[in-house]
């Protein structure tokens, strides 16, 4: 699953009880400790993007890595504040964007609670534009519950084989929602959970027509503005080259592919992913600062209502049979990690990647980009390499933790060449082990 990636810093962190009492292995959380253990870990992985961390409101650690643009002379360096698409972590801020809207409606938290059980054609009947004249059945059925925790059964447009053919080309609202509203269903509503970014992209629509102005607008209107979140938006129009060529987004990071050996080149990806594609699905684009003042809100409820908030972060659905603890909220996911609740969600966008953590016992934040990409056959070789090294070791899991994680990383160097990070995905896993070494 797609939202648990940065869990390893917060299994020792999370043993502490308060933000003035965090401690890593005895060591008070400094930026000095951060930073030692950064330039440790530089010296044999390779960095692209930035990350941010802070204890409470104050933040802690905010650095940026590698290149964010390598056309220029000097190449451009990634910073704090250098913006990134945040691909899939859009989705806790559509979430929380109907949860605002319908409480606007209603004016209640009990009447959110009955709005969100009605079905989809309530807010987007079959008279609606974006159909085009043919709503299929299942938009009687479906529930904004079941698009917001992904058991609609619906089919995600990113599935669609046709979808990557015109990956780099505008398209309509209603002619993206034609190449998946009459694909045969994957199960019934509600009978289990299968990510899906349609739903979320629909969800956007919703908010669009209770609101009356576009999705994008909402954002901004309700969310980025009256929290100070000054370099994040909703790109509506164009691909992050073209806004990046324009010149008018100076602070935003292009997006690169590259393979996992040392001296790997950074490639511009191409072509990049056109920004009517993503929405409310996964558009936003914003900086490490932003995402912890966004996390810093939601968590404490400034940004909905505590009633709302509540709702939210409930968990609904069991992502893995076999992990109980792993569940899917309202476009995050949350889990236990040493009896300590962690709340994460990952976005995965070709050319970047993101990681948002949250951990209420301390309140501790973690947000981090890359704007490297590797190839989808290098990243299930690695994904392999992991879960074999685990299965192997997993005698050591419970008695031996620290074991357990050096005997799966020396196992994955000897398997992947050079373990060389291949991106900051990965460099995120062991930048959080070497914090808690």
């Amino acid at each position: 699953m797609k939202f648990f990636t940065f869990l390893l810093l917060f299994s020792t962190i999370a043993h502490s009880t308060s933000a003035t009492d965090i401690s890593l292995k005895n060591e008070e959380i400094t930026t000095a400790l951060i930073t030692e253990k950064v330039h440790k870990f530089k010296e044999t992985h390779k960095i692209n993007g930035a990350a941010a961390m802070a204890l409470g409101d104050k933040t802690i650690y905010a650095k940026g890595f590698g290149i964010a643009d390598n056309s220029t002379i000097p190449a451009q360096p990634c910073r704090p504040d250098t913006q990134f698409f945040i691909g899939s972590v859009t989705k806790q801020f559509t979430a929380a964007a109907i949860l605002h809207v319908l409480y606007a409606r209603h004016e209640n938290v009990d009447g959110v609670r009955e709005a969100l059980h009605k079905p989809l054609s309530d807010y987007l009947p079959a008279t609606d534009p974006l159909w085009m004249g043919d709503m299929p059945e299942w938009v009687n059925r479906v529930t904004l519950h079941h698009l917001l925790t992904h058991t609609a059964g619906i089919v995600s447009y990113t599935e669609v084989p046709s979808f990557r053919e015109n990956l780099g080309n505008p398209i309509s609202v209603a002619e993206l929602i034609s190449t998946f509203k009459n694909e045969r269903a994957k199960f019934e509503p509600g009978a289990k959970f299968k990510y899906c970014n349609s739903g979320y992209f629909l969800l956007g629509e919703v908010v669009a027509r209770l609101s009356g102005i576009k999705f994008s607008q909402y954002l901004d209107v309700h969310f980025f503005k009256p929290l100070s979140m000054t370099s994040t938006f909703l790109p509506d129009e164009g691909t992050g080259k073209t806004m990046k060529d324009s010149g008018d987004y100076p602070n935003l990071a292009r997006g690169y592919t590259c393979g996992i050996e040392r001296d790997s080149p950074l490639i511009e990806i191409s072509p990049y992913w056109h920004n009517s594609y993503l929405r409310a699905a996964g558009g936003i684009v914003s900086t490490v600062d932003d995402l912890l003042i966004w996390n810093r809100s939601l968590h404490s409820s400034i940004s909905l209502t505590p009633g709302l908030t509540e709702i939210m972060l409930k968990g609904y659905v069991i992502l893995d049979e076999t992990k109980p603890d792993h569940f899917y909220c309202y476009g995050i996911g949350k889990t236990m990690i040493n009896d300590k609740l962690v709340f994460t969600h990952d976005g995965g966008l070709g050319g970047f990647y993101t990681t948002l953590t949250y951990c209420p016992c301390g309140s501790i934040s973690f947000a981090s980009f890359q704007n490297i990409w590797v190839p989808s056959d290098i990243q299930l070789k690695l994904v392999k390499a992991h879960e074999e090294a685990e299965e192997v070791n997993k005698d050591l899991k419970a008695s031996h933790p620290k074991e357990f994680e050096e005997a799966v990383t020396e196992s994955i160097k000897n398997n992947i060449p050079d373990e060389y990070a291949l991106h900051l995905r990965i460099a995120t896993i062991h930048l959080a082990d070497t914090l808690t070494q």
